[in-house]
């Protein structure tokens, strides 16, 4: 059984291709393309990638993350459900890709519930 972390690692190249896939069709009405759209997003995924029971210094690093995609954002004219959304779907692109590994090989449902529990964390982080 892999755990979320390591699904992360092993396809972070993957995830963050569909979340800039999707995430995009918002960002397009804005003219925003390449480095200037995906900004920070593939720093959070990394640091969810860190694993359960990360440290304090992860913490820090993956709100630091958020606080920076929100600033820019703002400087993007994103307004805050859109960026609720992109957190929304990067939490999606995790589980699709937790599920498109054979069963054996899936995280637990805990593992997934803690992942969920950091983006959530994020969103309320966007919303303060």
């Amino acid at each position: 059984m892999a755990s979320v972390a390591e699904i992360i690692r092993r396809y972070q190249v993957e995830i963050v291709a569909e979340w800039t896939a999707k995430a995009a069709t918002a960002a397009s009405a804005r003219g925003l393309v390449g480095p200037t759209f995906t900004n920070l997003m593939p720093l959070f995924l990394a640091s969810l990638g860190e694993g359960v029971g990360s440290s304090v210094d992860a913490t820090v690093r993956r709100r630091g993350h958020v606080l920076g995609h929100l600033a820019a954002r703002i400087r993007q004219g994103f307004d805050l459900s859109e960026m609720i959304g992109e957190f929304n779907l990067v939490e999606r692109c995790i589980v699709r890709a937790c599920m498109g590994v054979p069963e054996q090989d899936r995280p637990s449902e805990a593992d997934v519930d803690r992942m969920r529990d950091r983006v959530h964390d994020a969103i309320m982080q966007l919303t303060d």
